[in-house]
């Protein structure tokens, strides 16, 4: 027994161990990643804001207002001492800090110097100092100012606060003795966080260095600072030039597992020391066997002695513990293992055969497989078994055989551990919201039937749901009241299917039902999904609101149509997308064609993608002018696509593709870039107007991207307008009217597109800072003929007028038209009359030579 338990002591021991050291390393990861992606967003934001500023500053140098510019765009953030701009000379010229001393010198600073030398318009960091105009220690950040003609004129700077750099740590379990460090590549010390250190200090380390060598991230012992051996996790930033590092003490690393030591090993210890004596003193019994009686009676004394602390050592271990002859007879038992199995003192006296030990445990309820003939021999042959007692509790007993043909066996209660193991296994089968069958379950289920249909030759149906208008739910009511919805149609699904059905939720509100063991197959499943389109098609009752969704289904069968889940699942959801394109709230039945339909579409988006890669997009410009006179007053980018074999293709027959692909990004920014570019061949008083998606809009950095485009085009941002739709507005987030504010404040114009036709686009103006609103087309082309056309028109310009928002009446194609919205009171017009969308060179064309068109 000795050599088997000092092997698990020691391999549990450095189990332990390692344990620790990776759970330190998952945390140290996981903190100094945390920590660089914090820091980094502080210096890209105070890199935004220098950015922003410099831009504001160079286009109107004499009445620009560092303070009152950086209090209104809202510059100044929680980690940002101050803003400066030093002139080229090395003099303060202005800051956002409260300073009102005699002008002050900053030439002689590194950051200064180092600006002043650099010959591109990088970002650049600097060693912290003590701020002469702030009074505060600070990390200094700067970029080039440049004079009319491109000359150096001076250095615009952003002060961070060193401690704003860790603050991300304070909450982070490092340690009474662990430590974070933020060095620059010149091994300065910008920031730290459980050291004594000065901002600006060199603290150079050989083995961070010779780790770099190996690679940009990655751990390293090191004992250096104070002679505390630390675990230390370092990241080297791949887009700053900055080098992220925290410590956790070995103590504090293996803190839990040498507390768990001592005891384990003095328990060990003494047990080992136990065995070992009772052994002495039983060999000495035998050869001093022939000696006095005086002797041997005062060996049995001794080895009494030895057996009350043999007894007493196994009657304190945390496992039920007994031992059987070669008869199966017990020879001792401990008390934890008569209290598990409830079992009476009189019950395991040595010397009780193992069935009747079993039949006065199965007397307290527990059942027996196989019968107690079955349970005895299971019992005594087998090394490994688990044993789930009638109260639920589950015991694992290991059995180990000995040299004279008996056994011992411990009996660990692993109740608790059971039930998490049980738990984790229902949760990576089930969704956490609905309770239902998830992707990994449902996969399995399927292969189950596909097999027992493969044997029986029978046959089964997969129905794929989709919610209709449940995306509507979500952006007018909330995602709290989108996942009530699930579990509500969770539940009228639940009560319309068989208990021998499947049913699953793929993901999101994707749902999946197999129906098996009908007489006819089809139409058991067409009868299924008329139900299910019907319950569904109930209002719900949503927190005291009624909500009306649909659902759409796609059918495929089995074995006609495939027997894999992945093939089934693939062919359910072409005939869905089928009952989606035929107007929602049917059922669609999976045929062959669809599979070229689906693959003709991929092809098409496969060649989209290849289209805004490879430059096959262009711009076209259609004018808008004044009502007045027809004065050109600005144009509106739209897209095309250049097909090497089709020729132009029109963006109503690509756009929805790239809305639905998420390709609509990529060919968004594409078109801001090149419309920014092409602006500045257009006369100053021409506004460029481009559509800004809802995609767009819903991405967190849409701000960032125009403000990029703005640099690298050089294009005054009063150049520009940006149309949205009312898809936009009906999310009411938060941070799309920030955003609007935002790019409003840089001097772009906002211009609400599709005026007239949304239920609630009035209401939005009173919310969202327009300048402009576009009258619809289909409003213009039924002016003259729809009364009601005429009234929405008249109402919406009424409107605009009290707001003092510029209109433009789009799709003006005719004379009367034109004429019919000029008398209404529209400020601009734009259509066919006044040109056709065409290429830059041809736009400008047409605006020197411009047309009158009666129709088109």
């Amino acid at each position: 027994m000795l050599p088997v338990t000092w092997g698990v002591f020691l391999y549990a021991t450095a189990s332990d161990k390692n344990a620790s050291l990776r759970q330190a390393q998952a945390r140290a990861e996981t903190t100094v990643q945390v920590f660089q992606e914090n820091t980094e967003r502080i210096f890209l934001d105070i890199d935004h804001t220098l950015l922003m500023s410099r831009l504001a500053f160079e286009t109107d140098r004499d009445h620009f207002d560092l303070k009152h510019w950086a209090a209104s765009a809202s510059l100044i953030s929680g980690g940002t001492i101050q803003i400066a701009l030093i002139g080229a000379d090395g003099y303060l010229l202005t800051t956002t800090a409260r300073y009102e001393g005699p002008r002050l010198f900053l030439g002689d600073r590194e950051h200064f110097i180092k600006v002043a030398q650099l010959e591109d318009d990088s970002f650049y960091i600097a060693k912290p100092v003590l701020g002469r105009a702030s009074g505060k220690w600070s990390i200094q950040t700067a970029r080039k100012l440049r004079n009319k003609d491109g000359s150096f004129g001076g250095i615009i700077v952003g002060s961070i606060d060193p401690d704003a750099i860790g603050r991300s740590l304070d909450m982070a379990e490092l340690g009474p003795q662990g430590n974070a460090v933020l060095r620059n590549a010149n091994d300065v010390i910008l920031a730290a966080r459980g050291i004594s250190s000065v901002p600006g200090q060199i603290a150079t380390s050989q083995q961070l260095h010779d780790a770099l060598q190996r690679s940009d991230k990655g751990f390293y012992w090191n004992n250096a600072i104070d002679g505390v051996n630390r675990l230390v996790a370092y990241r080297k930033s791949q887009i700053l030039p900055l080098i992220f590092a925290i410590g956790i003490s070995e103590d504090q690393i293996y803190a839990g597992y040498r507390a768990n030591l001592l005891p384990r090993g003095s328990a060990l210890v003494a047990l080992t020391i136990i065995l070992v004596f009772a052994a002495g003193l039983d060999l000495r019994r035998r050869q001093r066997l022939e000696q006095a009686h005086a002797e041997l009676a005062q060996v049995t004394r001794r080895l009494t002695r030895a057996n009350e602390q043999f007894d007493a050592a196994v009657s304190n271990m945390p496992n039920g513990l007994c031992m059987f002859d070669a008869q199966s007879r017990l020879m001792f038992s401990n008390r934890e293992f008569r209290e598990m199995y409830r079992l009476r003192d009189d019950q395991v006296i040595p010397g009780t055969p193992l069935a009747k030990i079993l039949q006065a445990h199965l007397a307290n309820g527990e059942n027996a497989e196989g019968g107690i003939e079955g349970f005895t021999e299971a019992i005594a042959t087998q090394a490994l078994q688990t044993h789930v007692l009638a109260d639920g509790r589950t015991v694992v007993i290991r059995r180990k055989r000995l040299a004279d043909g008996g056994w011992v066996a411990t009996h660990e209660d692993i109740s608790d551990r059971a039930r998490n193991e049980n738990r984790v296994a229902y949760l990576a089968e089930h969704d956490l919201l609905t309770g239902l069958a998830n992707r990994s379950l449902l996969a399995r289920k399927m292969e189950e039937i596909a097999k027992r249909s493969q044997r029986q030759g029978t046959s089964f149906s997969v129905l794929m749901l989709d919610l209709d208008r449940f995306k509507q739910v979500n952006d007018t009511l909330g995602h709290s009241a989108g996942d009530q919805l699930l579990v509500q149609v969770t539940d009228r699904l639940t009560r319309s299917v068989r208990d021998t059905d499947v049913l699953a939720r793929q993901g999101g509100d994707e749902f999946v039902i197999v129906q098996e063991n009908e007489k006819d197959q089809h139409d058991g499943a067409l009868q299924l999904a008329r139900r299910i389109i019907g319950i569904i098609g109930a209002p719900f009752d949503i927190a005291g609101q009624q909500v009306n969704v649909g659902t759409s289904i796609g059918i495929a069968y089995a074995p006609e149509q495939g027997t894999s889940s992945e093939e089934l699942l693939k062919k359910a959801d072409l005939a869905l997308y089928q009952a989606k394109a035929s107007g929602r709230n049917v059922a669609r039945e999976f045929r062959a064609d669809m599979i070229a339909a689906a693959e003709a579409q991929k092809l098409v988006e496969s060649e989209l993608r290849r289209a805004i890669s490879e430059g096959q997009l262009e711009l076209h410009y259609q004018p808008v002018v004044t009502v007045n006179d027809r004065h050109l007053a600005g144009v509106e980018a739209l897209v095309r696509w250049r097909h090497p074999s089709r020729g132009l293709i029109l963006p109503d027959q690509f756009i929805p593709l790239a809305e639905s692909s998420g390709l609509i990004v990529p060919l968004g920014d594409w078109v801001l870039r090149r419309a920014f570019k092409d602006a500045a061949h257009w006369p100053t008083g021409v506004k460029v107007a481009v559509n800004v998606s809802a995609r767009q809009f819903s991405a967190d950095d849409l701000f960032d991207r125009i403000m990029g485009c703005l640099v690298e085009s050089g294009v005054s941002p009063n150049r520009i307008e940006l149309e949205v739709t009312e898809t936009v507005l009906l999310e009411k987030r938060p941070e799309h009217l920030r955003t609007i504010r935002q790019l409003k404040n840089l001097g772009i114009s906002i211009a609400l597109d599709d005026f007239g036709i949304g239920f609630s686009s009035a209401n939005y103006l009173a919310q969202f800072p327009f300048d402009k609103i576009k009258i619809d087309k289909s409003l213009t082309h039924g002016a003259i003929r729809s009364r009601e056309s005429a009234a929405v028109i008249a109402s919406a310009l009424a409107l605009a007028r009290g707001l003092g928002i510029v209109t433009t009446a789009e799709g003006v194609e005719t004379e009367e038209q034109f004429a019919w919205m000029r008398d209404a009171g529209a400020n601009l017009a734009q259509g066919h009359l006044f040109g056709e969308p065409a290429p830059l060179q041809r736009a400008d064309d047409q605006r020197t030579a411009p047309r009158r068109r009666t129709a088109v």
